[in-house]
């Protein structure tokens, strides 16, 4: 077991990374192309007790990089329901 991240370069993904788009922009578009975040992935095998809750903090430990906007201000991250 282990939670990975993959993002598939697509057509419309390439064109974005050749246009040097922002990152935000080229997350959304994988996002909608199936890309699941590594903490997100994380979270779903926690849910189903196949991953701890600390190994997967400890192993996301630079989580609140994805957290944060492009212009470097934080991004607020509201937590919904109970893991």
């Amino acid at each position: 077991n282990g939670i990975f991240e993959v993002i598939r370069v697509t057509p419309d993904l390439s064109e974005l990374i050749l246009a040097t788009a922002s990152l935000n922009r080229i997350r959304e578009i994988a996002r909608a192309h199936g890309y699941r975040p590594l903490f997100e992935a994380g979270l779903e095998k926690v849910k189903t007790g196949q991953v701890c809750l600390e190994e997967l903090l400890k192993e996301t430990s630079n989580i609140e990089e994805y957290f944060t906007g492009e212009t470097g201000d934080r991004v607020s991250v509201v937590h919904a329901g109970t893991i």
